[in-house]
């Protein structure tokens, strides 16, 4: 599964902790296992406990592309997904997954920033599901 991020202000953003560690020419991503629980345009929920993500990077200069290439698995102990009419439980979930950095110039005004004081400022009007209140900015933005 390739993942194409919604560079909307109606889509979600989620904030994690994990370790990025070197690894010869790339690097490794392991997060820390976090439960989520994120609403999709109003109209469905989806939880998932105990989200991992692990991935390589590949910086771009390494990998002859235009933006840094990631690949590596997601995991969950349990997944839901709620609508009005109905909710359905998956149990514990492994997905594949690659994807793509994204260079800060091609992100949408109004969309999460790591550097921002406020990231969730303008998703929840429009809509999306900014789950990062307890956001603090991190030092390396000063």
């Amino acid at each position: 599964m390739f993942l194409k991020p919604d560079l909307s202000e109606r889509g979600f953003a989620v904030a994690f902790t994990g370790l990025v560690s070197e690894l010869g020419d790339s690097f490794f991503l392991q997060s820390d296992a976090k439960d989520f629980a994120v609403t999709i345009e109003n109209l469905v929920s989806v939880v998932l406990a105990d989200f991992q993500l692990s991935a390589t990077i590949v910086p771009r200069p390494m990998s002859g592309a235009e933006q840094d290439l990631f690949s590596g698995t997601m995991v969950t102990s349990n997944a839901v997904l709620i609508t009005d009419a109905n909710e359905q439980e998956y149990g514990g979930l492994t997905r594949s997954w690659d994807g793509e950095g994204l260079d800060a110039e091609a992100i949408p005004e109004g969309i999460p920033r790591v550097c921002s004081n406020d990231p969730c400022a303008t998703m929840g009007p429009a809509g999306g599901d900014c789950q990062m209140a307890d956001w603090s900015r991190p030092a390396f933005c000063d």
